[in-house]
């Protein structure tokens, strides 16, 4: 149970250690995914946003000129494909011309759009620009904080919506945007890519990460609290069991040294010898209780070269003498039946099979009993006629304290010791006990015992 308890609670806590680890790993991909989408994002929205501020100051320009009476009608932009270049016009404050001759035709229609062209001679609004930006952002659901920033060709600040950043903490960057044809000016945004400003963007989905964290760990605390009631009930029994076992075998031994001193004339000695042999019955189950009551506790026996077949034709003229509606048959099929045995424990094994088949075969069991070799082994069987068992309980016969279930009106008692006590007494002898059951027809358990080889005597 110890062995168990440990396992269970290492599981446990691996489980916690691997849940953990897990959350952190998924943290951090959440992390590195939201810093992707908001790059992308603020990228597209950027460029839009620009597009729209250029627009919106050619229109203001336009207006002012016209107020002045200055002539624009020569003022303009174009491009020739043949070529690959793109002109831009400039007539107020001063006559200027402006050509960009492009390396590639992807080149070519990207800087014929009028983002590029018109900045010459409308040039932008930061401070109006940040403002549609912020509104761009928020829509799509991106709140940390940035700075919009015009830089050269060599990357320096030439303006920038905030007078004063830490850039290390603004490390999320949009595409660096070209403002004209001659690459002197560029557009950029910076966003904060801190983990407070990132945690801001996925805190719902925090949130539900911590609070499945947080169920599967109290889940995991409910269950090692539960496996330590389990093993603190087990501790109790074991101390009843213990008790038990104190309280029945000071009167059992008592008896049965009284029984050995006392003489009898030959009227009394029938009674004598069954009281004996219920007294060796009650010790029967003291052993079980006493072998089952800790799963760490070695059984004490003591080998000795004897006949197996002996021992097991003995303990069933025990099982006959002690019932008058039936008989057990008994059937001796070995060359050798000599191994290294504790008569006392084994024989209370094989007289458990047969009580067992006794108790699950009806009001006139029909039992058979028969020593066999079996390739070098001494094997005895223990089969009946009986209810059988059902297949889905095979697995689980020899464990401790299980019992296949029954129904009330077919309830038959017992302690859910004895088959455990068979399997504990034939490893302490160096085998093994098997069992066959068809359901609704009988069962068959096989003892096995390794041999030592020599000619039965009996």
């Amino acid at each position: 149970m110890n062995k168990r308890i440990k396992l269970s609670v290492c599981a446990a806590v691996a489980g916690v250690i691997i849940l953990m680890v897990v959350q952190y790993l998924w943290i951090d991909w959440m992390f590195r995914a939201e810093q992707t989408q908001v790059e992308l994002k603020s990228s597209s929205l950027l460029k839009d946003v620009l597009s729209l501020d250029i627009k919106r100051s050619d229109m203001e320009r336009l207006d002012i000129l016209k107020r002045e009476g200055v002539d624009v009608k020569s003022e303009g932009w174009g491009g020739s494909i043949e070529d690959k270049t793109v002109t831009v016009t400039v007539v107020y404050p001063e006559p200027k011309k402006i050509v960009r001759e492009c390396k590639t035709d992807e080149e070519w229609h990207e800087y014929t759009k009028d983002v590029y062209c018109q900045y010459h001679y409308t040039g932008i609004s930061l401070p109006r620009l940040d403002s549609a930006y912020r509104a761009a952002l928020t829509a799509q659901g991106i709140t940390q904080s940035y700075v919009l920033a015009k830089i050269d060709g060599e990357n320096n600040v030439m303006e920038q919506t905030l007078p004063e950043m830490n850039y290390s903490r603004y490390s999320l960057s949009t595409d660096t945007i070209p403002l004209g044809l001659e690459d002197r000016e560029f557009l950029v945004a910076r966003l904060d890519g801190s983990y407070y400003g990132m945690f801001r963007q996925i805190r719902d989905r925090m949130i539900v990460s911590f609070a499945v964290v947080v169920l599967l760990v109290l889940i995991l605390r409910f269950v090692v609290g539960t496996i330590f009631y389990q093993k603190k009930l087990s501790e109790m029994k074991e101390d009843m069991v213990n008790s038990i076992i104190h309280d029945l075998k000071n009167p059992v031994d008592y008896l049965g040294n009284v029984m050995s001193r006392v003489k009898t004339d030959e009227t009394q000695w029938e009674y004598m010898d069954a009281v004996k042999r219920k007294v060796k019955r009650l010790s029967l189950m003291i052993e079980k209780l006493q072998a089952a009551s800790s799963m760490d506790k070695a059984l004490n026996i003591h080998l000795q070269p004897e006949s197996v077949c002996k021992c097991v034709r003995d303990t069933v003229d025990r099982h006959n003498a002690d019932v008058n509606d039936y008989k057990i048959r008994f059937i001796s099929e070995n060359s050798f039946d000599t191994a290294n045995i504790d008569s006392y424990h084994f024989g209370n094994a094989v007289m458990n099979l047969i009580d067992n088949a006794a108790k699950y075969s009806g009001e006139k069991p029909d039992i058979c009993v028969r020593c066999y070799d079996g390739n070098g082994r001494i094997c005895v069987s223990v089969k009946d006629c009986g209810v059988g068992i059902p297949g889905e309980y095979m697995r689980y016969l020899f464990e401790k304290d299980f019992r296949v279930p029954e129904r009330k009106s077919l309830r038959r008692y017992g302690l859910g010791f004895g088959l455990y006590y068979v399997k504990i007494v034939a490893k302490a002898h160096g085998g093994d006990v098997k069992a066959k059951s068809e359901y609704g027809k009988g069962s068959e358990f096989i003892l096995m015992l390794p041999a030592i080889k020599q000619k039965s005597t009996i």
